[in-house]
C-alpha cells in the first residue's frame, strides 16, 4: 500500500509540475528571464516570432486568407486593403456577447466590397511621438507589447450586409510577461487601457469629426488574464447620438474564455472640427 501511495504521489507531482493547476500558477508563477532589448539579436528574433504566431492564429489566418483570395494573408508589416477583390469575409455572431470568436466566409465576388478590413494601429505613428506614448512607445517591445495590435474592423458594406456598424472590430493583442500586476497575471489597469483604446477606435467611426475623449469606462473582470498569450478584444457600437457614442466589448482568450467585459462612453469635444485629426488617424490607422 505504501508503495502504491508513493507511486501515485510521484505521478501526481510529475503531472502537476508539467501542467500545474491555475491556482498554483497564480500563487507561484514559473520563473521567467528578463525581456531582451528590442534592438538586440534576441529581441529582434523574439519580436519576429510573436509576429509569426499572430499571423498563424486560426481566426487571423481565416480572416486574412479570405481577404486576399486564399493566398495566406498579408506579410508581417502590411495590411489587407479594401479592394473589391479583397473581400475579407463575415464574422458570425459579431455581437461581442458570442461565446467565442468564430468565422463564416462570405461569398466572394469580383465586384463585392470587403466586409472587413485589417489594419495595424501605430504602424504609421511618427517616431517623435512614440517617445511619449504609453501603448505605442513606452510599453512597446519584447516582454510587453512586442508587436502592434492587428485590427479587423467592419466596413460600411459589412454593416449593411450583416448588421452592426462600421468600425465594429476584433483586435488581436499579444500580452507579454512584463505587463503584470501579480507576476504571471496581466495588470487590471493595463487591461482597462487596451479596452479604452479598442473601444475608442470603434467609437471614432461614428463621431462627426472622427475623434473623441473617454467620458466613462466600466469594466467587469471575469477571470484572470495570464501573461504570454494572445487575446482578442471584440467591440461594437451600441448607440450614437451626435457627439456621443457608446461602445460595448469584451476580452477573450484564444479558446473563447471570457476575461473582461465592459462598456464605454465617448464624447467629441465641441472644438473638434477645428483640430487636425491626422495624428489620431495615424495612431489608429483609420485613414481608410
Amino acid at each position: 500500500m505504501a508503495l502504491l501511495v508513493g507511486v501515485v504521489g510521484a505521478g501526481a507531482y510529475a503531472v502537476g509540475s508539467l501542467y500545474p493547476p491555475a491556482f498554483v500558477t497564480m500563487v507561484k508563477p514559473r520563473e521567467a528571464p528578463a525581456a531582451p532589448h528590442a534592438s538586440s539579436e534576441e529581441g529582434i528574433a523574439h519580436t519576429a516570432q510573436i509576429e509569426k504566431q499572430l499571423m498563424e492564429l486560426p481566426l487571423v489566418r481565416h480572416l486574412l486568407s479570405a481577404g486576399d483570395g486564399g493566398k495566406g494573408g498579408e506579410n508581417a508589416s502590411g495590411r489587407v486593403e479594401g479592394r473589391p477583390s479583397d473581400s475579407i469575409g463575415v464574422l458570425s455572431g459579431s455581437n461581442p456577447s458570442t461565446q467565442s470568436p468564430s468565422l463564416e466566409t462570405s461569398p466572394s465576388s469580383s465586384t463585392a466590397e470587403p466586409y472587413y478590413i485589417a489594419s495595424r494601429p501605430y504602424r504609421r505613428f511618427p517616431p517623435s511621438k512614440l517617445l511619449h506614448s504609453l501603448t505605442a512607445g513606452t510599453l512597446r517591445g519584447p516582454g510587453r507589447f512586442a508587436v502592434p495590435p492587428l485590427i479587423v474592423a467592419k466596413t460600411k458594406a459589412g454593416a449593411a450586409a450583416e448588421g452592426g456598424h462600421e468600425g465594429d472590430a476584433y483586435a488581436f493583442v499579444h500580452l507579454g510577461r512584463s505587463l503584470c500586476g501579480h507576476d504571471g497575471i496581466i495588470h487590471g489597469g493595463l487591461l482597462a487601457t487596451i479596452c479604452d483604446e479598442a473601444f475608442a477606435r470603434t467609437a471614432f467611426f461614428s463621431l462627426p469629426s472622427k475623434v473623441g475623449v473617454t467620458a466613462r469606462l466600466e469594466l467587469d473582470y471575469r477571470a484572470p488574464t495570464y501573461a504570454d498569450q494572445f487575446v482578442v478584444i471584440q467591440t461594437s457600437l451600441v448607440e450614437n447620438r451626435g457627439r456621443k457614442a457608446v461602445v460595448q466589448g469584451e476580452i477573450r482568450d484564444m479558446n473563447g474564455k471570457l476575461l473582461v467585459s465592459g462598456k464605454a462612453i465617448f464624447v467629441e469635444p465641441k472644438f473638434a472640427k477645428f483640430l487636425d485629426t491626422s495624428l489620431v488617424k495615424d495612431a489608429m490607422d483609420t485613414h481608410d
